[in-house]
């Protein structure tokens, strides 16, 4: 389930650095999903990544982030204008002071302004103060950091093709799949008793309530003959919210630390109702390679 890219672009890769991104789960992600399900789904959409690694031909990406969206649209449908907005911008704390402060008239500058303030602030990290000002301070670096690249900007426009955008929560986005759909779902860490180190990033805007209702949302989705694959903390809570479901752990290098010494590993959850292997009518005996089968163990 890929769409064909132009040969110039080669293949696509996320234009963003997202905080709690699914880069690490991007190279296994092809061999985690089902083959060919119908429409794909994914309601955190953050960078992108597992949907760049997977290129469905069709599919509902969306956040409730609304520059996000709208970055991602102007980047499907006028990559050349967000190129053309991003070429003079340059990497340093001064122009990253300047640059955040501004409010581009342009759909297209104002995509450029979200991917520049993503790779130059810090960590990758999206925060907006309680008027809705984006306030991540600049983010210092040894060597200036690639800010974009002109071909994975138009490859991305091509893989987003066949997506369609939207600014809305997850379970508006969830009770529009149906039978034979997939959902990808990678929500905000939060568990109950906040024992998780990405709560502190996310805790304002999902809730353990929010947890509680992204799982009815899924449940309701495989009870109309849906599959899905949700990546979540891997804390006793989290465990008990699904339980009956598929629970695989794996574990990642946490790279949010300011400090490189903090940066340990993480324990993940992938929650699922399908099962891997080839002896799964679902993944048509499409095993995950012998790499991903040493890090990940079934519980």
């Amino acid at each position: 389930m890929s769409v064909e890219n132009d040969v110039q672009c080669g293949p696509p890769r996320p234009f963003l650095k997202w905080a709690g991104g699914k880069r690490w789960l991007g190279p296994i992600a092809p061999s985690l999903i089902p083959r060919d399900p119908g429409r794909y789904f994914e309601p955190f959409l953050g960078s992108g990544a597992v949907f760049f690694a997977v290129r469905p031909e069709r599919s509902t990406l969306s956040d409730t982030n609304q520059m996000l969206i709208e970055t991602f649209q102007q980047v499907r449908d006028d990559p050349e204008g967000v190129i053309a907005a991003l070429t003079p911008m340059a990497f340093g704390k001064r122009s990253y002071t300047r640059i955040r402060k501004l409010i581009p008239e342009l759909p297209s500058e104002r995509a450029a302004r979200m991917i520049y303030l993503n790779k130059c602030g810090w960590n990758g990290v999206y925060r907006v103060n309680k008027r809705g000002i984006y306030n991540v301070p600049f983010g210092p670096r040894k060597r200036p950091p690639k800010i974009f690249d002109d071909d994975g900007i138009r490859a991305a426009s091509v893989a987003l093709r066949g997506a369609e955008l939207s600014a809305i929560e997850f379970g508006t986005s969830i009770a529009e799949a149906r039978v034979g759909d997939f959902v990808f779902a990678d929500p905000p860490y939060t568990v109950v008793h906040g024992e998780n180190g990405f709560v502190k990033y996310n805790e304002r805007i999902f809730s353990w309530e929010d947890q509680k209702k992204l799982r009815n949302a899924l449940v309701a989705f495989h009870k109309r003959g849906g599959l899905f694959l949700m990546s979540n903390a891997n804390h006793h809570s989290i465990r008990r919210l699904y339980s009956g479901f598929r629970k695989l752990p794996v574990e990642r290098i946490s790279k949010l630390a300011a400090d490189p010494t903090y940066r340990k590993p993480v324990s993940e959850l992938l929650i699922t109702n399908y099962t891997f292997g080839d002896s799964d009518p679902v993944m048509n005996g499409n095993q995950p390679p012998s790499a991903v089968s040493s890090s990940i163990s079934r519980m």
